[in-house]
């Protein structure tokens, strides 16, 4: 009977864990040499609160160091606490560009990710989640019930459309689509526990 319970807590919870590969890649997303990465990189995760995008708060929900393969874990499950505490509803500002949630008192807060080295410099490269199956472009969420997120939010000459249902509280991916050159659509992807990191060097690639 416990068993069962605990499984349909999970169940309801979104997703628990993941693990992240990383990858150095240029501009064009293409392979660089990992070895040209400091071999004390740590990797930061702060969380946004009040909407999906925006400045991240100083606390970190993770920090950590990359395994000899490349990888970190992220155990979800001992972060719902903190959570639950750093989400907080949709703030002023993005209710105004038009986003709202249903219900009313839905609070949400996505998490960032920093690459840096053991002294805590800012390492110089961009950073971006994918699925390394669609190469999706992905994002990580949380949300404190059941709730569904709408609205369309023009920042300059682009334009997002949030059609975004969460069936549950806790942790998930989001996925942004590009409709057309200037107008984007941001859903819930499926709840996959393997992805990547790319640390992008903004220096190379794309001319």
């Amino acid at each position: 009977m416990l068993a069962n319970a605990q499984c349909k807590q999970h169940k309801t919870q979104g997703l628990t864990h993941i693990d992240l590969t990383l990858e150095y890649v240029d501009l064009n997303h293409k392979p660089l040499d990992f070895a040209q990465i400091s071999s004390d990189l740590i990797i930061r995760i702060p969380y946004i609160t009040g909407s999906f995008f925006g400045k991240t708060e100083n606390e970190s929900v993770f920090l950590l160091k990359p395994d000899s393969n490349r990888k970190i874990y992220l155990n979800l499950l001992k972060k719902h606490k903190l959570m639950k505490k750093a989400a907080s509803k949709i703030s002023k500002k993005w209710r105004d560009l038009g986003l709202k949630a249903s219900p009313k008192n839905t609070k949400i807060s996505r998490l960032g990710t920093f690459a840096y080295d053991s002294s805590f410099q800012s390492i110089n490269v961009l950073t971006g989640i994918k699925d390394p199956l669609t190469n999706f472009n992905l994002m990580l969420v949380y949300v404190n019930k059941k709730s569904r997120i709408t609205g369309d939010v023009i920042l300059g000459d682009e334009k997002y459309i949030h059609d975004i249902s969460l069936p549950f509280k806790g942790f998930h991916w989001l996925i942004t689509s590009r409709l057309s050159a200037k107008v984007f659509k941001i859903e819930r992807y499926s709840n996959i526990d393997k992805a990547i990191l790319e640390l992008i060097d903004s220096t190379k690639g794309r001319e």
